[in-house]
């Protein structure tokens, strides 16, 4: 009876053994994939496949700004699961029956030439010699996707064109999008790009005209909500008020003008990037709320509002 239960555990152990190093094998694969089609570092934090109801799991995965851009994450995705066709693949095809893709954050920055990371990428770089998808070299496994769930978060813009302290805002886009048949990791890396762009507005990336070329420029065929123009941003911060409010002094003091401040009401009144700018600090329990508000020419930016309290938290790290 000892014997069998022996044999039981070590069966047990053998199995967990080859199931971490199978998963460690596939996250290696699925990272060199997708470094090789962006030409830039990329990490997953944890990665498990699931043989017996195929799915696969992704969490945290980043993806780092290319060279010539200060380092620092491109994409942070915290978490994606797809429900995986297995016998399609020993067809030399990678079915993907769903994908949900959820983006925490998407960092957009354009250096001192005024270049954009995300058309720096070997992707984008691609896009003069590239031909269209129905005329392109078969790929040795093909790939598809017949549903990919998109949720967006936030998008940070960081302008080093200028001289000091580069200009930063932040667009809050909290939306969910829905897709169908999508036929490429290329044309994947190029959408989840490149909508969070377009969902906030962004203008003049290089990478669009790819995008197009590679069939991303399609309506989405649901959406989970819209962007709403309020005027302000806040949050609650986990530091004393008076760290906060020193901070946040340091932080304006670099990105703008101060009209006046004060420390008592913890009221800042400043010029940032042309707009008025309101911060507004106050002690609440175990910590601080922080409201910001932004306007320019009479019209609400809540990008520069969110841009500030996101300088403030890197102040504060």
């Amino acid at each position: 009876m000892k014997k069998i239960a022996t044999v039981i555990v070590v069966v047990i152990i053998a199995l967990f053994i080859i199931g971490l190093v199978k998963d460690q094998i596939i996250k290696s694969i699925v990272t060199a994939a997708i470094e090789k089609n962006t030409g830039t570092k990329a990490a997953i934090g944890g990665f498990s496949l699931g043989l017996l109801n195929h799915s696969v799991e992704i969490k945290n995965f980043k993806m780092y700004n290319p060279s010539g851009f200060p380092q620092g994450l491109l994409i942070d995705l915290p978490y994606a699961k797809v429900d995986l066709d297995v016998p399609a693949f020993f067809k030399k095809e990678l079915h993907l029956r769903e994908l949900t893709v959820e983006l925490r954050e998407l960092d957009l920055v354009k250096n001192k030439q005024g270049e954009m990371n995300v058309d720096a990428l070997k992707v984008s770089k691609e896009r003069e010699t590239r031909k269209p998808v129905s005329s392109a070299k078969k790929e040795e496994m093909s790939m598809r996707i017949d549903t990919l769930n998109l949720k967006i978060g936030k998008i940070v813009s960081k302008d080093y064109t200028a001289s000091g302290e580069p200009l930063i805002s932040v667009n809050d886009v909290n939306i969910q999008k829905t897709y169908k048949n999508i036929t490429s990791i290329s044309q994947l890396i190029l959408l989840i790009l490149t909508e969070p762009m377009k969902s906030a507005g962004i203008k003049g990336a290089k990478i669009y005209g790819l995008a197009a070329l590679t069939g991303v420029g399609f309506v989405p065929i649901a959406i989970g909500s819209t962007i709403f123009g309020k005027s302000s941003n806040e949050e609650i911060l986990n530091f004393d008020y008076n760290k906060v409010y020193d901070a946040a002094l340091k932080v304006i003091t670099k990105s703008g003008a101060i009209k006046n401040a004060s420390k008592e009401t913890g009221v800042i009144n400043a010029n940032v990037d042309n707009a008025t700018v309101t911060v507004d600090i106050t002690q609440v329990n175990g910590g601080s709320k922080i409201k910001v508000s932004a306007r320019k020419y009479f019209l609400p930016k809540p990008e520069i509002a969110s841009g500030i309290i996101y300088k403030i938290k890197e102040e504060l790290k």
